[in-house]
C-alpha cells in the first residue's frame, strides 16, 4: 500500500519526461503497488518478472533492471 500511495502522490508532481524510481522490485508487495498504481494487470504483463522489461500504460513507461543485488525500477512519464 505504501508503494502505491507514494507513486500516486508523486506521479502527478512529475513533469513529462521525469521519473519516479525505487528499488526492491523482487518484493511481491512492491510490484503489486506499482502495478496497481499503473493499472497494469500482473497476469497480462508480457515479460517474465525475472527479466529486464518495459511496459507501457496510460502514457507512462515502467522499466525494471537487475544490477547485482539491486532490483531497480522506474516510471517515466511520457513527454507531452
Amino acid at each position: 500500500q505504501a508503494v502505491y500511495d507514494d507513486i500516486m502522490g508523486y506521479l502527478g508532481k512529475v513533469k513529462p519526461g521525469g521519473i519516479v524510481a525505487g528499488d526492491d522490485w523482487h518484493w511481491e508487495g512492491v510490484r503489486a503497488g506499482i502495478f496497481a498504481a499503473l493499472k497494469i494487470n500482473l497476469h497480462h504483463f508480457k515479460a517474465p518478472i525475472e527479466q529486464n522489461a518495459v511496459a507501457r500504460s496510460r502514457g507512462i513507461n515502467l522499466a525494471y533492471d537487475f544490477r547485482g543485488t539491486y532490483k531497480l525500477w522506474y516510471i517515466e512519464k511520457d513527454e507531452e
